[in-house]
This record gives structure tokens, sequence and C-alpha cells, in this order.
């Protein structure tokens, strides 16, 4: 009786263990792909993050049709090279228009555009004709058939007004269960991501706080912007002086922390939002104070001398050396103290520290000087084409050299130097070298008796005056920027400076403000860069001086500046300054917002 039971029992066990291992090996199982498929999840949110921060590079507040389709074919091309997907069944058929994604280069590798129609063929990118009717690089599946790609600019991202600075991607894997398989084959795994540009959207703006005079004019100078106008308290100009333009779809309105200045508004300006179709521009208030953008740009290379005194005579052409070259296998340069330009000088790729210490010294153009960017060379201003640079500055015929390099330095080269992808951006850095203006008068108020303090000029001097950027009426800037840094052709760094160059003395701030906080808000800023008008004047990219004054002439040919973002802003001249935004162009750092 004894042994039947246990028979009974033996055969019982087995079949429960039979019965419980399915159950144990369906949960190891679905612990093992479940694994996989967090591990597929992270590396795919990875791959349209990076993507999705590629894409926002091209991207800004106010960017049109162009930028867009740079950003959809950017955004692709990252995808295919971050997470080794082909979505090149897509695109078009090749042909000599086509000749893949816009950064793979090649001879049309900027125009025409990618992702859109062009005559006579499509241009470089995924664009299809048969997905023409709808939004380019939307929910394409790849080669494998296995990854689903939506991209999306402009993006509407919770109201905020900017949808040309935002871009979606949406990525869908049908992953394959290696455990699992018998009941469910695959198993889709999403992952999305939003990126935008994260830039002011002024085509100039002043962070002075509180002055009435934070944007002014002399004389008979007047504003031509294609985009708003800002400041951190008002601006002084003459009636009409202040012109916004539709070019093709900004327009353009003056944004103030204390609006009272609509007179100084052209009657017949386009606003932004009703361009075009047209409407007149009007005078906002701001939310509140704006503060510089915190770009990550390079160090200072180091301490040590710097090099002496260099002028380039009359009709001479010379080239100088980068202090930090856009080519990473190139050394380190020298730093500059105190450069004269009478003639042309072309500035090879890359970025220029200027430190001088003395009176006169920085980066001096006399009337009638050049200080150019290599896609300028041998070409006439402003009319600077990069395909025609790479024949020009980088590949002369029979090797001859470009121009003679400023002689002395070691490593010296008559050869300009071009990087791989052809970028001839520039990034020229200034430090305040003197000591400020501690004689100020720091009791103004705007409003008056609003509690909303600024300081002046006291007469005692004023700060920042050597190491300038100074370009005398008549002469030539020609400057292209490179997004490798943010898309700043200027900076004047404020953190190199004596602490008492842009701060007033204690005793001259009043009891409300007493802390060197405040006293940094209210102070007077640096004299840094000073252009004058006249000349040909192209700045292509962003002049970033968050506490210098700068001084700005109109240009009687050339483009004008890109953005122009500093603590206070003054207008010279008689001719009127153009201000050509350019949403790809300004001082930024993509981010990611979900």
């Amino acid at each position: 009786m004894i042994t039947s039971t246990r028979e009974h029992l033996r055969g019982q066990i087995a079949v429960t263990f039979a019965l419980a291992a399915v159950g144990l090996f369906a949960i190891v199982a679905l612990a093992i792909d479940g694994a996989r498929m967090l591990v597929e999840q992270r590396a795919l949110q990875n791959g349209v993050d990076g993507a999705a921060l590629t894409g926002a590079l091209d991207l800004g507040p106010g960017a049109g049709s162009d930028q867009t389709s740079w950003a959809l074919d950017d955004t692709v091309y990252a995808v295919e090279r971050t997470l080794g997907i082909d979505f090149s069944n897509n695109y078009a058929a090749p042909s000599p228009f086509n000749v893949g994604h816009r950064l793979l280069g090649g001879a049309t590798a900027c125009s025409p555009n990618a992702c859109t129609a062009s005559s006579p063929a499509p241009g470089p990118g995924p664009y299809n004709p048969s997905n023409a009717a709808s939004p380019c690089c939307n929910n394409w599946v790849d080669r494998s058939g296995a990854y689903t790609l939506t991209i999306t600019t402009p993006y509407n991202f919770k109201n905020t007004g900017e949808d040309e600075a935002f871009v979606y991607v949406k990525l869908a894997h049908q992953f394959p269960l290696v455990f699992s398989s018998v009941v469910y084959p695959t198993i889709g795994v999403t992952v999305t991501s939003i990126a935008r540009n994260h830039a002011i959207p002024y085509a100039i703006f002043a962070f002075k706080h509180n002055d009435d005079h934070d944007i002014s004019t002399n004389g008979a100078t007047g504003i031509t912007a294609n985009k708003r106008v800002g400041d951190n308290g008002s601006v002084t100009m003459p009636n009409g002086s202040m012109t916004f333009v539709c070019n093709p779809q900004f327009g353009g309105d003056l944004w103030e922390y204390v609006p009272t200045s609509s007179a100084a508004i052209n009657g017949t300006s386009q606003t932004e939002g009703l361009c075009p179709g047209g409407g007149p521009s009007q005078n906002f208030p701001l939310g509140g104070y704006v503060f510089p953008p915190n770009v990550n740009l390079p160090p200072d290379p180091g301490s040590g001398a710097l090099y002496g005194a260099i002028t380039v005579p009359n009709a001479t052409t010379m080239m100088l050396m980068p202090t930090r070259s856009l080519d990473p296998t190139q050394p380190l340069g020298p730093r500059y103290s105190s450069v004269i330009v009478k003639g042309t000088l072309v500035l090879q790729p890359g970025v220029y520290f200027f430190e001088g210490t003395a009176n006169g010294s920085g980066l001096n153009v006399s009337s009638g000087g050049t200080v150019e960017t290599g896609d300028c060379y041998l070409q006439v201003l402003p009319t600077c084409d990069p395909v025609v640079a790479k024949t020009n500055a980088c590949t002369p015929a029979g090797g001859t050299p470009i121009v003679s390099a400023v002689p002395g330095w070691p490593g010296s080269t008559n050869n300009f130097h071009c990087t791989t992808d052809y970028d001839f951006g520039v990034l020229l850095v200034f430090w305040p070298a003197d000591s400020g203006d501690k004689s100020a008068k720091c009791t103004n108020q705007n409003p008056a008796a609003s509690g909303n303090y600024f300081c002046t000029a006291g007469g005692g001097g004023s700060g920042g005056t050597f190491n300038t950027l100074t370009v005398q009426g008549g002469a030539n800037l020609y400057l292209s920027s490179t997004p490798k840094f943010h898309d700043v052709s200027l900076f004047v760094d404020p953190n190199r400076a004596t602490s008492s160059w842009n701060f007033t003395a204690p005793a001259s701030l009043p009891a409300s403000c007493n802390t060197q906080v405040c006293a940094k808000e209210l102070g007077l800023g640096s004299e840094v860069i000073s252009v004058g008008g006249g000349g040909n004047i192209s700045v292509n990219g962003a002049m970033l001086a968050p506490q210098d004054n700068v001084s700005i002439g109109g240009s009687s040919t050339g483009k004008g500046y890109g953005q122009i973002l500093a603590y206070t802003i003054s207008l010279n001249g008689n001719v009127g300054v153009v201000e050509n935004y350019n949403p790809i162009a300004l001082a930024y750092v993509p981010v990611l917002v979900q």
C-alpha cells in the first residue's frame, strides 16, 4: 500500500514539475527578452536624442524652408550613422543633382536644398516625389522593413510660438523576440525626442538693465531689421528711424522692459506674425529681463608672452594663423596683442585670442583696409562664395602659395590651411584690458521713482578701451562664423577682465543696490567693439558682447550684421545699419526639451 502511494506521488511530482517548468521557462524567457528590449530602447533613445540635436543645429527662431530642409536631411543622416539603419529606399533616384545627404558634400552640397523638390531634379537628401504631397521624412520604413522614422519640423511644442526652432523625431522598431517568439515574433519599441535651438530670437538686443539709452542713435543713422529688436531698458531714437522688413516671413517688433519708444518705429514696418500681408510694428513690454545665452566657447590656450605687434602694409596681402585651428590636428598658434591692418588680412579658419594690455592694442582696421575670411579670398566683397573659395584658397593652380604668412612665428607657412569640410568660419575673442569708470552716477531710475536703477558715466574714464576691435570708417570687414563655436563671430569675454571694469564703486551705488550682483546689472560695461560706417561690412554670425557698449556704423555695401547681442548699442554715422538676422547663425546651443 505504501509502495503504491509513493509511486503515485512520484508520478504527480513529475507532472507538476513539468507544468511548473513550462511556466518557469516562460518567465525566464520574458525576463531575458524584456531585458533585451530595455537595452534596445536605451540605444534607440540615445540615437534619436543625438539626431534631434543634430537637426536643431540647422534651426532657429525664424528659420525658413531652407533651414527646415537641412534639418530634416541632417536628422535622417544622424539616425542612419548612429544606429546603422538605411532609409535610402526613400530617396530620389541618383542623379548629378542628387549626391546623397547634404553633409556628405559634393558639388551640390548645399544647393539645391535637401528634402525639397528642385529643378531640374531633386536636390541632395531624402526627397522622394512619391511623398511630395505629405510632410517630408515622415513615416519612412527602412530597407529591412523593421524601422519606421518620422521627423517633423516646424513642430508645435506647448504653444511656444516658435515652432520653426523645434524638431520632433520618432523611431519605431519591430524588435524580434528570441525566447518568446512562439507567442510574439516581434514587439514594437518606440522612442521619441524633441530638440530646439535655444537662441535669443532677436536681431538686436541690449542687456543693460533699465537704462533709457540702451539702444541709441547718432546723426541720421537708423536700423533696418528683418526680426525683432529689444532691450532691458528702452531706446532713444528719432521718430520713424527703425524699420522692420518682411524677409520673407519674419517682420519685426520692438520689445522693451520700459516700452516708451513706439514713435521710433516706421509706421510702414511689417510686424512680426503678420508678414507677409503687413501691419504696423508695435512696441511690446518684456515680461522680465533677458539674459545672454550660455554658450561654451573655447578656453584660452594658456599664459605666456603674446606675439609682437603686427602691421599689414598698404597694397599687401597677408594671412594670420589662428590661436586654435578648426583642424584639431594643427598645433596651437600665437595669441595676439596688436594687429594693424592697412592692406588685406586673410584669416584662416579657427579661433583668434586678442589679449593686449596697452593703449592701441587689439585688431585695428584702417580706412581702406580689409579683414576677411578665406571664403572671400580673390573674390569681390561681399560676394564670398565657399565653392569658389575651394579653388582660390584651398587648391591653387600649380600649388602656388596663397598669401604670405605674417613672418616670424614658429611653424609659419605660406599655404592657406583648409579643413576637410571646407569650413571657413572664425571666432575672434577679445578681453577688456583696462579698468572701468569708478566715478559713475548710479542713482538714475527708469521710469522715474520706479526703483529701476542704472548707472551712467561720471567723467572718470571708460572701461575696456585697450585691446579693442576698431574698424575705421571706409574699412572692409567680412567674417564667416562656424557652427563649431555656436556661430559666434565676435566675442567680448567678460570673465578675463578685472573685477573693476564693469562694476561701479560701492560708494556710488544707491543704498538699495549695494551688492556686486546688483552692480553687475547696473554697471557701465566695457568699450571694446567699435565699427565705423561707410565701408563694406558683412558679419554673418553673432556679435556676442554681453558686457560691452558696442558702437556700430552702417555699411554702404555688404550684408550688414547677423545678430548683435551687447550691453548697450550705439548706432553711428549717416549710413543706416542693416541688421540681416540669420536664423542659423545665432549665438545658441541646441537643447533637448522632451
